[in-house]
């Protein structure tokens, strides 16, 4: 699915905890409805032991808005 489709367009970099990527920054887009959705779902996976990776922060691109985690 296309994030562009989305109302809340976003840019995050993640930081990766295992796997082919171990140790690597990638920086990747998604789309939410909108920012606060964006950012229970980044603090949600930063916490979780299930996933293989950290968003250590999340840039809205429409208004330029900056979270870290």
């Amino acid at each position: 699915m296309n994030y562009t489709n989305y109302p809340c367009q976003v840019e995050m970099v993640k930081y990766h905890l295992e796997g082919m990527k171990e140790g690597m920054h990638t920086k990747e887009n998604m789309g939410f409805m909108n920012w606060n959705d964006a950012c229970t779902w980044a603090g949600s996976v930063t916490q979780s032991h299930k996933v293989g990776y950290v968003v250590l922060e999340m840039r809205d691109l429409k208004t330029n808005e900056l979270q870290k985690f």
